[in-house]
């Protein structure tokens, strides 16, 4: 990697603050928070050399600047996020999807997974432990199998329990299966959660009906561009947008708080 001597670096941290938020922030005679005052500027037309100086008195002008600058596209982001979560509530949040929680809660989070993803089983408890502790949260889950045939092949089986009333317990049951999960596996998950296995089985690897139609609504869900939903676990609610990975239950019990009641536009 080229180093760039310290002369350059000066330069180009001039530059920087001539393009936007640190030019601003010098044109104001606001002083920066902890530094000494600024001098007033009286013109609009700011002489780079002296803009540089100021800089340099006061690096940490571009500090704040460069925070100021992140929070606003993080900010502008997260809208991104919530609009296109609002735009595509029904298909994110089908009246019919399984869910935990409270099933008239004012906060309805979607969880799109895996059942092979590790980081999908790491979040599981605490997802449960998440509606314990918040009588308001509803988690509709979401099957997004993007690990490879094994994946698929419990995506579909779990919706196959789906058909019979048993997801939920086929989803715990699944959870708890070392993996990969190969067909010997799915099947001792479907006895321990009481499933009829022939029946499972003839529709899970049925090319048509609802089974395959329960896993294109995920995937046509996904695969919209504006949503960025392309890894697991990723989650989506209206007013909070869109989550990537569950990262610690703070920082998911700050995106649940955001939450609220999807309008899926009369259903």
């Amino acid at each position: 990697m080229k180093i760039l001597p310290a002369a350059s670096i000066a330069i180009s941290a001039a530059s920087l603050a001539l393009s936007g938020v640190a030019m601003a922030v010098v044109a104001a005679v606001t002083p920066y928070h902890g530094a000494p005052s600024l001098p007033p500027v009286v013109s609009r037309d700011i002489d780079p050399e002296a803009l540089l100086a100021v800089l340099v008195q006061h690096p940490g002008i571009l500090v704040a600047a460069a925070h100021a600058v992140q929070e606003q596209q993080e900010e502008a982001g997260r809208l991104a996020s919530v609009a296109s979560v609002s735009k595509n509530a029904a298909a994110i949040f089908p009246a019919d999807a399984p869910f935990i929680g409270n099933p008239g809660g004012r906060k309805v989070v979607a969880e799109f997974f895996d059942y092979q993803c590790g980081f999908c089983r790491m979040a599981e408890p605490l997802l449960r432990k998440a509606v314990e502790r918040d009588p308001e949260l509803k988690i509709v889950f979401r099957d997004l199998p993007i690990e490879g045939a094994s994946s698929v092949l419990a995506a579909r089986a779990a919706a196959a329990a789906g058909l019979q009333g048993r997801y939920l317990a086929m989803h715990d049951a699944l959870m708890r299966q070392p993996v990969p999960l190969d067909r010997d596996r799915i099947a001792a998950a479907a006895a321990a959660a009481g499933l009829d296995a022939e029946r499972m089985r003839r529709d899970m690897d049925a090319e048509d009906g609802p089974v395959a139609a329960a896993l294109k609504a995920v995937r046509d869900v996904s695969g919209l561009q504006e949503l960025g939903i392309a890894a697991t676990p990723t989650f989506a609610a209206a007013g909070a947008g869109i989550l990537k990975g569950f990262g610690s239950e703070e920082r998911f019990r700050q995106f649940t708080d955001q939450a609220g009641r999807p309008d899926r536009g009369g259903q």
